[in-house]
């Protein structure tokens, strides 16, 4: 059977056989289960600068409020196999994982 095409954006491939990101390449036959993982940022930098500000009065709040806004979370391809389960993908951009981890989804039922 000829392998198909799920997915095709930049570096990244999915197909019926294997899954692609950049120079990292899953095998499919492995696959036990995908997901996607929004991992949120660390925020303890933001909230001691804030703190900090608070106590001394200055300008720190504001660089602590600023910082926290500035971070963005995380969206993470988990891919599970027999041996484990390993960070595949990572992006800032959810809806690129979603369609990532829906194709992968696709390409595993594809195989049956």
């Amino acid at each position: 059977m000829a392998e198909q095409t799920f997915l095709e954006r930049g570096d990244i491939k999915v197909t019926s056989a294997r899954v692609i990101f950049g120079g990292q390449t899953f095998a499919l036959a492995g696959a036990t289960s995908v997901r996607g993982v929004e991992m949120k940022p660390d925020r303890k930098g933001p909230i001691i600068m804030m703190l900090l500000g608070l106590l001394c009065f200055g300008i720190t709040t504001i660089i602590g409020i600023i910082w926290w806004f500035m971070q963005k979370p995380e969206f993470v391809v988990m891919f599970a196999s027999a041996s484990g389960e390993a960070k595949a993908y990572t992006s800032r951009d959810g809806k690129l994982v979603a369609k990532i981890v829906a194709a992968i989804n696709d390409a595993i039922v594809h195989r049956g």
